[in-house]
């Protein structure tokens, strides 16, 4: 039987949505992921796991923050 994959497609195409946007996503050893966004907008580094949990709230702060709907 093979590995479920916990639908981290959809999160890893969030990230490259936001990197292609400019943010930096450095991805850590223990699956967490850094998102460090553009100079020139500023802000805070936001920390998050890679999971699909993860991908709502993400979408939540982006919208809110920055006015990026993803």
């Amino acid at each position: 039987m093979a590995a479920r994959n916990h639908g981290t497609k959809a999160i890893k195409e969030l990230f490259s949505e936001l990197s292609r946007l400019g943010f930096k996503v450095l991805h850590a050893k223990n699956n967490t992921y850094k998102i460090m966004p553009p100079e020139a907008l500023g802000g805070r580094v936001y920390s998050t796991h890679g999971t699909p949990k993860a991908e709502k709230a993400l979408m939540a702060y982006y919208r809110k923050t920055y006015g990026i709907k993803l």
